[in-house]
């Protein structure tokens, strides 16, 4: 399972709108500069929010990477029912695992 972050989303996503932003305004030197800036006024590191950035830029298609959600892969593992059918056998067979309950989970399946 993921780690969930202390932060909302909305705080995370409006802070890297902000960087976009002030880097395309032209309002800081560097796009680290407004990393930095607007880090502080956010209450994170700017390595942080610069992971937060660069996950974005990836996201966007603009940087090479994985996208976050491809990353964190499917919400819910999906077993093929020739996978379960074994792993049952063998609960079964080791007697952690009752006939009744097997023919239960194969029903599910």
């Amino acid at each position: 399972m993921a780690r969930r972050s202390a932060h909302p989303r909305e705080v995370r996503e409006r802070a890297v709108a902000l960087v976009f932003e002030q880097v395309k305004t032209g309002q800081h030197n560097s796009q680290w500069a407004a990393i930095c800036s607007i880090a502080a006024k956010v209450g994170v590191s700017g390595e942080t929010l610069r992971k937060w950035v660069r996950q974005a830029e990836v996201d966007a298609g603009s940087r090479p990477g994985v996208a976050g959600q491809a990353r964190r892969g499917p919400s819910e593992t999906v077993i093929p029912a020739q996978v379960r059918s074994i792993v049952l056998d063998l609960l079964q067979a080791t007697g952690l695992c009752r006939a009744e309950t097997r023919h239960a989970m194969h029903q599910q399946g």
